[in-house]
């Protein structure tokens, strides 16, 4: 028998090193092909159940939301938004080695660049690579915004990646 804490992949990184290592592995190990659902939070949602998610594993994030047969996003109505990137940055998630060169990329897409920082330094994620939070404004129309490039790991954009998404506010729960 399955408890839902078996069940459970970690997609954010532990304080703890000891902890990470033995996660890291563990996560590798009893990760599934297919998993049956997923829930997670959404930090901005637009009209067509897309979103952006603003963590710090975002790859991890999206390999586990596409690896899944039914992804639910739970929100509340301040997350709603007309346009995606109206509220919330766009985390872009970059190899360390030429950060520097993704960030001019994503500013000559019109993005305001900030490189997220923590423990004294720039973040990095379990891959080790370093988040470039992207200001863009309202995004329009995401595709081709973020081409395959080298040195692009991934992003906070789950575009048709949600099944559904519970909302909740004032006026009680409901379901996009």
């Amino acid at each position: 028998r399955t408890t839902d804490q078996d069940a459970r992949i970690d997609t954010e990184r532990p304080a703890d090193k000891a902890e990470h290592d033995h996660r890291a592995d563990d996560r590798d190990e009893h990760a599934p092909d297919v998993e049956p659902g997923n829930t997670d939070g959404a930090d901005e949602v637009a009209p067509a159940l897309d979103l952006i998610k603003c963590g710090g594993a975002t790859l991890c994030e999206k390999i586990v939301a596409q690896a899944s047969a039914r992804v639910i996003l739970i929100a509340d109505d301040s997350k709603l938004s007309p346009a995606l990137g109206t509220k919330f940055v766009l985390p872009v998630e970059v190899l360390e080695f030429g950060w520097r060169s993704q960030a001019r990329f994503l500013e000559s897409r019109g993005a305001a660049v900030t490189p997220r920082t923590g423990n004294g330094g720039l973040y990095c994620t379990d891959q080790g690579n370093i988040i470039l939070d992207s200001q863009f404004g309202p995004i329009a129309d995401t595709a081709g915004l973020l081409e395959a490039r080298a040195g692009l790991a991934g992003h906070g954009f789950f575009i048709g990646i949600a099944s559904d998404v519970i909302v909740a506010g004032k006026a009680g729960i409901r379901r996009l």
